[in-house]
């Protein structure tokens, strides 16, 4: 084969950068601007991040990638059904840390909802450093924590049905998993 120079290189570059402004997705990526010791955790010893503005760019976003392409990069799990989502970002992306996230928009205009991924791992393939290669995890949404939990006691249904007698309010609750007998 031989040996890449610099003109190569920038040849593989920007041939995977249109590859992916062809064949790819453009996303919202985010870095992480405050990545040290004294970063925010959240109440479940998480890491909040203080994340950049959005970037556009473009990647080749893989949900199921092939087991020779785990194993090329030694991100290879006992479990088959276990992949990882792997994304290839361009090799000048700004500031592509661990813990970065990328925001991948709806492909149907029903779902208006971004689907989050952050950044667990960076590989390169030193054969063709046309990009790198990142193991994504993704980012469910959680609801904030309250200290409010009088809306919180769902061991009843509402019904429509006509209040018994003894209940005080205008609405009849029925009771999950509570005999016939126990009521009384």
């Amino acid at each position: 084969m031989g040996l890449l120079t610099k003109k190569d290189v920038t040849l593989w570059r920007n041939w995977f950068k249109e590859m992916a402004k062809l064949r790819g997705f453009s996303v919202k990526y985010y870095y992480v601007k405050n990545f040290d010791s004294n970063m925010d955790m959240t109440i479940y010893s998480e890491f909040k991040p203080v994340y950049s503005n959005p970037i556009d760019i473009d990647i080749i976003f893989d949900e199921n990638p092939s087991v020779n392409t785990l194993v090329l990069f030694g991100w290879v799990s006992e479990n088959p059904e276990d992949k990882p989502y792997i994304a290839r970002f361009p090799f000048d992306t700004p500031n592509l840390t661990i813990r970065a996230k990328i925001s991948i928009p709806p492909f149907v205009e029903i779902n208006s909802r971004y689907r989050d991924f952050e950044i667990m791992d960076i590989k390169a393939n030193l054969d063709y450093p046309d990009c790198w290669i990142c193991r994504l995890v993704p980012i469910y949404d959680t609801n904030n924590l309250s200290n409010d939990y009088s809306n919180s006691n769902y061991n009843y249904l509402e019904t429509d049905d006509i209040p018994d007698e003894d209940t005080p309010s205008n609405k009849n609750f029925q009771f999950i998993n509570v005999d016939d007998d126990d009521e009384n």
